[in-house]
């Protein structure tokens, strides 16, 4: 009984404890038109294929996906790029850098005006060949 007792407390204690990303003002989640890369999704994976390689890190090559989330500012930048999961620190940092370089974003979109949106996006390292 007292074990299950510790157990309990002991989740909630972790599940109150939950870091939570801080919040910007006047930022939204969902827009009647989210931000997007020029030239939509085919656009986007051309430019992720032209730029993206996989070093090897540790005598070895990873495969596998990184999340990220980041801001698209009205100005079409792209800011706060956070890695919501991720495979390797080398290959993170890789797929930021590739984020990074995509040039400006088309900002989302409220009531016909541009707003700051955030955005999610996934980025493939592939297995070889």
């Amino acid at each position: 009984m007292r074990l299950h007792i510790m157990f309990f407390l002991l989740v909630f204690i972790a599940a109150s404890c939950k870091h939570s990303p801080p919040q910007t003002k006047n930022v939204r989640v969902h827009t009647s038109l989210p931000p997007h890369y020029p030239g939509g999704t085919a656009a986007w994976h051309n430019h992720v294929r032209s730029i993206i390689y996989r070093p090897k890190v540790d005598g070895r090559i990873y495969t596998g996906v990184v999340f990220l989330n980041f801001l698209v500012k009205t100005d079409s930048t792209v800011s706060d790029t956070q890695v919501v999961r991720g495979i390797h620190p080398t290959y993170d940092s890789l797929a930021v850098s590739i984020l990074a370089s995509s040039g400006p974003w088309v900002p989302a979109t409220e009531k016909g005006q541009p707003v700051d949106a955030r955005q999610a996006i996934r980025i493939v390292f592939p297995r070889l060949k």
